[in-house]
């Protein structure tokens, strides 16, 4: 989890690679910047992270963000979450693989998203790259039809997106 709770504190500029997160109570990956700017104190900061080539499946919900069933990764801000990349991770048995709600810009890219839901944006003020990941798609079909993960909410761009999973080897929860 990288949790920046409370105005002026600051979790940045870390990189979560290479991890298995699976059958966790809640998301696999939580990002949250709470806590606005007030008095002298700045606003959190969660901004500068990344989350690379990990495998995430089989987690649980993320209430606070408003993610209400499994979710692989959960971002959420009252303040900013600035410059976070998720690329080049799978994702297996969650509902929900990436759940964003941050009025800010997020960039997804190089994922196998093939939950039901590859990406949610609950933020209408909230921008998503969402280009180039697979979406479990064959290749005429977009994502949210013939089978595919969906998308769900505003501001989304997804396209191109990819026809073959980034990942060679088989999926398992163990």
């Amino acid at each position: 989890a990288l949790l920046a709770v409370g105005a002026g504190h600051s979790v940045y500029s870390n990189s979560l690679t290479g991890n298995r997160m699976v059958s966790n109570g809640l998301a696999g990956i939580l990002v949250h910047a709470i806590g606005t700017a007030s008095g002298s104190a700045a606003a959190s900061n969660a901004g500068s992270n990344s989350i690379v080539e990990n495998f995430i499946a089989s987690n649980g919900p993320d209430a606070i963000a408003g993610a209400t069933t499994p979710t692989g990764v959960s971002v959420y801000g009252d303040s900013p979450v600035l410059d976070l990349i998720i690329y080049g991770n799978t994702f297996a048995t969650e509902t929900v693989d990436v759940f964003f709600n941050s009025a800010s810009f997020l960039n997804i890219y190089s994922n196998d998203l093939v939950g039901t839901t590859g990406l949610v944006n609950q933020n209408p003020a909230g921008v998503v790259n969402a280009r180039e990941n697979y979406w479990g798609c064959a290749y005429v079909t977009a994502p949210g039809t013939g089978g595919c993960s969906a998308i769900i909410g505003p501001n989304i761009t997804y396209i191109p997106w990819l026809t073959a999973s980034i990942n060679q080897t088989p999926a398992t929860t163990t």
